[in-house]
C-alpha cells in the first residue's frame, strides 16, 4: 500500500519513504510534521511493506520471496510515475532503497537513515550486528513475536532521549508474523555493500549512539557518498531528528532554487 502523506506542487520532487523493520508508514509522521512546518515543496509518498501495517495481502515463502515481492511492487510504482523518484529509507527500508536505486533507471537519489548495507557481521565486515545476537533475536521472534517486538522497540530507543513506550505506539499497527519473520531474515540477505559506488546520488544519516548500526560504518563508504553522523542520536532518527531529515530531502530543491 502506497499513499501520499505530504503534498507539494504538481511538479515538485517525488519522494517515496520506506519504513524499517517492525514499523509501518506511521513512523514517518514526525517527518511529515517537519515538512509541513518548513513549508517543503515536495511530494512524500509512504509505503507499508509486506506483512506490516495495511499490507497483509499475501505471505512470502522465505526471505528471498519477501524481497522479490517488496522490490517488485515498489519497482512497478516507481516506473508508473513517469518521472524520476527519490527514495528515503530507514534501516531495512534503506537496504531496499539501495537495491531499487541500483536496478531502476527511474531513481534520482537515495537518502538512507540508520541503514547498514549489510546488517549482520560477515567476514571482513565488523561494522554490523553480531551474528550470534542476530540469530538469537530471530529465534526469539519466531517463538514470541509480540514480546520480541516490544524488546525491539527498546533497542531502537537506546542511545537517544526517547521514551520506549512512546516509540511502541509507532510499531506496526498490525503485523503478519510469517512475513515479518522473512523481513527480519531479509536484513541479512540484502547485501549491496560492494556496489555502493554505483549509486549516482546518495546521502547517509547515522546516529553516533546507534546500538543496531555501528557508527564506525561511516568510515567504510566510498567518497562519492555523503555521510553525516548525528551526535547524541541513536537508531530512531525518524523520531528524534525529523527536522534534519526534512532538510536533507529539500537540499536538491533548495540548491536548484
Amino acid at each position: 500500500m502506497i499513499q501520499l502523506l505530504h503534498r507539494g506542487s504538481s511538479d515538485a520532487p517525488l519522494w517515496l519513504a520506506i519504513h524499517g523493520w517492525g514499523f509501518d508508514h506511521c513512523c514517518w509522521q514526525p517527518l511529515v510534521q517537519s515538512l509541513q512546518a518548513q513549508g517543503a515543496d515536495l511530494n512524500l509518498f509512504v509505503v507499508d511493506l509486506p506483512g506490516f501495517g495495511a499490507d497483509q495481502i499475501a505471505q512470502a515463502s522465505n526471505a528471498g520471496a519477501w524481497i522479490d515481492t517488496a522490490l517488485g511492487f515498489l519497482s512497478v510504482w516507481i516506473a508508473q510515475q513517469g518521472r524520476p523518484v527519490n527514495l528515503l529509507g530507514w534501516s531495512l527500508g534503506g537496504q531496499l532503497a539501495i537495491r531499487l536505486a541500483l536496478r531502476s533507471e527511474h531513481v534520482d537519489s537515495v537518502v538512507c537513515v540508520a541503514t547498514n548495507p549489510q546488517f549482520v557481521q560477515q567476514k571482513n565486515w565488523p561494522c554490523a550486528m553480531d551474528a550470534a545476537v542476530y540469530r538469537q533475536f530471530c529465534d526469539a521472534f519466531s517463538a514470541n513475536p509480540e514480546i520480541t517486538l516490544k524488546r525491539f522497540a527498546g533497542l531502537v530507543a537506546e542511545g537517544a532521549a526517547l521514551n520506549r513506550k512512546a516509540l511502541m505506539s509507532f510499531l506496526a499497527r498490525s503485523l503478519d508474523a510469517a512475513d515479518a519473520g522473512h523481513a527480519l531474515s531479509a536484513l541479512k540477505e540484502l547485501d549491496d555493500r560492494h556496489r555502493l559506488s554505483a549509486l549516482s546520488s546518495a546521502h547517509w544519516l547515522l546516529g553516533a549512539r546507534d546500538g543496531l548500526v555501528p557508527v564506525a560504518l561511516a568510515d567504510t563508504f566510498p567518497a562519492s557518498i555523503a555521510v553525516e553522523v548525528i551526535e547524541g542520536a541513536g537508531h530512531a532518527l525518524p523520531f528524534t531528528h525529523p527536522d534534519r531529515i526534512a532538510r536533507v530531502l529539500q537540499a536538491p530543491t533548495e540548491a536548484a532554487g
